[in-house]
């Protein structure tokens, strides 16, 4: 089997028929734990990750398959949002520090539950579409550096980052171009 995290298993699994034999079944613990996971590296650190921000967006795309709001994580007084703090004001500026997948993460988290962008946010959906956007090659493809060559993995999940804003001319065109 292959080496996956949890809560990237659990993304995938908890829309599709599986052996509950080999995979966790228990759902709700395991929101508990990665609730308390969040919790304790926010104690630890005031924040999850500085640089890879797809450790937000992996949790919270889980957290919200899995019935969770990764919105509003509670800590005792205070709660955390890990779409404000990992997609809107991440820690490290643009989710792209990461690479083309934090760009491509960030706009996949948002759009899950059309999360509200607020006011005084440093990111926009428009300014990661518009980093994206930089990162397509010449051939039309994307990929983890703009300074490499072009991935199929990579350029088809930035296609469906992109899809929900295929009325943009830019970004249509930019789809085109993947494409054909």
């Amino acid at each position: 089997m292959y080496d996956f995290s949890e809560d990237s298993v659990l993304l995938c699994l908890s829309s599709e028929p599986y052996d509950g034999e080999e995979y966790i079944r228990d759902y709700d613990e395991y929101l508990k734990r990665l609730e308390a996971y969040v919790v304790e590296k926010y104690n630890e650190q005031g924040y999850l990750e500085n640089i890879r921000a797809t450790e937000y967006h992996r949790i919270a795309l889980a957290m919200y398959s899995l019935g969770g709001n990764p919105e509003n994580i509670l800590t005792g007084a205070a709660s955390i949002n890990l779409i404000y703090d990992g997609v809107f004001d991440f820690h490290g500026g643009s989710p792209g520090l990461q690479g083309t997948n934090g760009l491509i993460y960030a706009l996949m988290a948002a759009d899950a539950k059309q999360y509200t962008e607020l006011e005084n946010s440093i990111n926009t959906r428009q300014t990661l579409i518009n980093e994206l956007l930089l990162n397509q090659g010449e051939n039309g493809a994307f990929s983890l550096d703009p300074n490499l060559g072009g991935d199929y993995d990579i350029t088809a999940m930035a296609l469906q980052a992109l899809a929900p804003y295929k009325e943009q001319p830019e970004v249509n065109a930019a789809i085109e171009k993947a494409l054909f």
